[in-house]
């Protein structure tokens, strides 16, 4: 029996093998030695602190020109007073909105803001659904930049169209992602991912918009 017994030198290492294995399923990011949460709940306290950020003293700054002509139709849909669509103020829909805000919470500054404020914080979540083409530590540092970006925060509290047009783009990004990813090669992903990464926290809808069109097939 004991000229077939293993060699210790080889059992030590296997076992120390077997030990440094990562669990099935377990996605946590290692830094440093440091196993950090798993993603989804530090997407969670991203969402948490950008919806702080968002809302904190949204009403104290006085209204940009194009804020105030969308607070003024969103007003006068609430009282009875809109005569129809006009595409030069890239509406309805947001003035039906913030009419109906405007109807559950008051006709404040604040309330103005307030669809743009929160559509803002739900761009902080989408890379999370887009975590397979990121991964872990891009989809982590995607939604800290979307959180914290000046750009993304002077744009989410803003009572204008932005935040909805860049919330709907990486939506649609994200619909391009799941239908084009699986066919791409290793190469082409780690590229794809990259400009995902990229993307998420462009300057303006108008950017992002460009960066999403030239990624598709």
């Amino acid at each position: 029996m004991s000229s077939i017994d293993m060699p210790a030198g080889l059992s030590t290492k296997s076992e120390a093998t077997t030990t440094e294995t990562v669990k099935p399923g377990d996605d946590r990011l290692v830094i440093a030695g440091f196993r950090m949460p798993r993603t989804g709940p530090l997407v969670v306290l991203f969402l948490a602190l950008a919806l702080v950020l968002r809302l904190w003293e949204l009403g104290e700054r006085p209204f940009h020109h194009d804020e105030s002509l969308d607070a003024w139709w969103s007003w006068r849909f609430r009282n009875g007073e809109y005569t129809g669509y006009d595409p030069v103020y890239h509406g309805p829909l947001r003035f039906y909105i913030t009419a109906g805000f405007y109807e559950l919470f008051g006709e404040t500054d604040a309330v103005a803001r307030l669809f743009s404020a929160l559509t803002g914080t739900a761009v902080v979540g989408l890379p999370w659904f887009l975590r397979r083409e990121l991964g872990r530590a891009g989809t982590i540092a995607a939604a800290a930049a979307l959180t914290i970006s000046p750009t993304m925060l002077y744009y989410s509290r803003f009572g204008r169209e932005d935040a909805q047009m860049v919330f709907l783009t990486l939506c649609w990004q994200w619909s391009l992602a799941c239908r084009t990813f699986v066919h791409l090669g290793r190469s082409q992903r780690l590229g794809s991912r990259s400009h995902l990464l990229a993307a998420l926290p462009s300057r303006s809808p108008r950017i992002c918009s460009g960066c999403c069109s030239q990624s598709s097939c």
